[in-house]
């Protein structure tokens, strides 16, 4: 999700990626850890380095979000 301007996130998006894709999210973009919705996946994620905090987590207080199944292919 997008931050909004107090930092927080705002509301989630979802997109589905195949697997020829890779995703890249760019600084100051919230995101849920990778999430497979049919069947069991593997994943490759390659993380930053360096010095600092790399994780800051966010609790939904407005009753929480659901994903619903859209239908895919070339847009």
């Amino acid at each position: 999700a997008p931050a909004q301007k107090d930092g927080t996130p705002g509301v989630p998006e979802a997109f589905l990626a195949g697997s020829h894709q890779g995703v890249s999210y760019r600084k100051g973009v919230w995101h849920h850890p990778l999430l497979s919705l049919q069947k069991t996946s593997d994943f490759l994620v390659v993380d930053r380095g360096g010095e600092g905090e790399n994780l800051e987590e966010f609790a939904f207080t407005d009753g929480g979000y659901a994903i619903e199944a859209l239908p895919h292919g070339p847009r």
